[in-house]
Formats: structure tokens, C-alpha cells, sequence
């Protein structure tokens, strides 16, 4: 899966996304739990919505690289020291929070 394939399909997911205390962004899920994009994609197309923990996992399942997996998880978590900031911006208008 490319990055533009990504960002496509995290357009399509049905939820309502928010900003943790700490600025990541995550999808309100069911039951009472948090989802980071990946597992948000991954579980929008396959049905199975992991435990946050294993979104390398779950990225790996949807065919994203070890690289995209960790550009985003840095873009969207907000916490690593060198995400990219005009990424973090892409993934905020394609879930519509830019």
C-alpha cells in the first residue's frame, strides 16, 4: 500500500477523530478504546481492529512499509522528535481536523 493509497482509505473511515491530551490523533472507537490511522485503516478494511500496541502489525497486514509504518505513528503520535510536520498535516485534512 503507498502512502497516497493510505490516505485514501483513512479519508473513507466513518469515525470521529480527536486529539489526545497530548496531541495525537486518534479515532473514537468501540469498545471505549482509541485508535491511532493504522489501526483505523486496518480495521476499516479488513474488519479487525487491533489492540494499539500492534499497529506495526496491522500495517504490515495492510501492505504499508516499515517506513510508512513508522512515518505515520511519528506524524500521528506527535512525539517523536523528527516527524514530519507537512505529514502530520496531510494526515489532519484527511481526516478533516486541518
Amino acid at each position: 500500500m503507498t502512502m497516497a493509497e493510505f490516505l485514501q482509505v483513512l479519508r473513507e473511515v466513518p469515525s470521529e477523530w480527536a486529539f489526545t491530551s497530548v496531541g495525537a490523533l486518534r479515532v473514537k472507537g468501540e469498545p471505549a478504546q482509541d485508535y491511532c490511522p493504522i489501526i483505523a485503516v486496518c480495521g476499516h478494511m479488513t474488519g479487525d481492529y487491533m489492540k494499539p500496541y500492534l499497529h506495526r502489525f496491522a500495517g504490515s497486514k495492510i501492505g504499508l512499509s516499515s517506513v510508512d509504518i513508522e512515518r505515520i505513528s511519528n506524524a500521528a503520535d506527535n512525539s517523536a522528535n523528527n516527524f514530519d510536520p507537512e505529514f502530520r498535516k496531510q494526515l489532519f485534512e484527511a481526516v478533516g481536523l486541518a
